[in-house]
């Protein structure tokens, strides 16, 4: 006896934007499910965007050419499917091949006010690392390494003592993230702070 599957539940709408990949045998071929992938947004515009991209990732299997978009709407998404950018890089797209992972870590310099903030916001294992290096020095420096590095005020990380733990943190935290998502490096390589952000998760420190 077979019968129809059960309605699933509405899923929520996501925040921001969503990473759309595509890919095909060829690029001619990619160039038509960029076309078919587009006509189906632009015909349901208020789709939930974060399930076209879970589908696009969990439910389609890896061809060797390949195009990624982020949209944070199905208009945009559409409207980039479609622009004459997209439509070149797929004509002039080489094969992917496997490729090792190299994480590079910047040095001071690299800093800006809000940076990571949105990272904290959404991605726990970016949150968990980021507070393990707040609540590493918390009590030994005068300042909330969380207030310097998501606020808004750019006076705020001049000074080399805020500076470079706020650069530590951040690099720190967003390699684990990665490393979260299944990116494992095949090598680290760091320029000032980031020399020590390489030692720190390579297990040197």
């Amino acid at each position: 006896v077979m019968e129809e599957a059960p309605s699933l539940p509405v899923s929520d709408q996501a925040e921001g934007s969503q990473l759309l990949v595509l890919s095909a045998r060829s690029p001619r071929a990619l160039a038509q499910a960029a076309s078919q992938l587009a006509d189906y947004l632009e015909g349901e515009p208020d789709t939930n965007l974060a399930d076209v991209a879970w589908t696009l990732s969990a439910g389609r299997k890896a061809f060797s050419h390949r195009i990624a978009i982020a949209a944070s709407s199905a208009t945009e998404a559409a409207t980039q499917l479609r622009g004459l950018e997209t439509t070149a890089a797929i004509a002039r797209g080489k094969p992917a091949h496997a490729s090792d992972i190299v994480f590079l870590f910047p040095g001071q310099g690299s800093q800006y006010p809000g940076m990571g903030r949105e990272l904290y916001k959404h991605e726990p294992a970016f949150r968990e690392a980021f507070d393990a290096c707040a609540d590493a020095i918390e009590g030994r420096v005068s300042f909330d390494l969380r207030q310097a590095v998501f606020g808004d005020d750019a006076d705020a990380m001049l000074p080399t003592s805020v500076m470079q733990p706020a650069i530590f943190a951040i690099e720190y935290a967003t390699a684990r993230l990665w490393l979260s998502k299944g990116a494992t490096p095949a090598a680290m390589v760091g320029h000032s702070i980031g020399e020590f952000v390489a030692a720190t998760l390579s297990g040197v420190f």
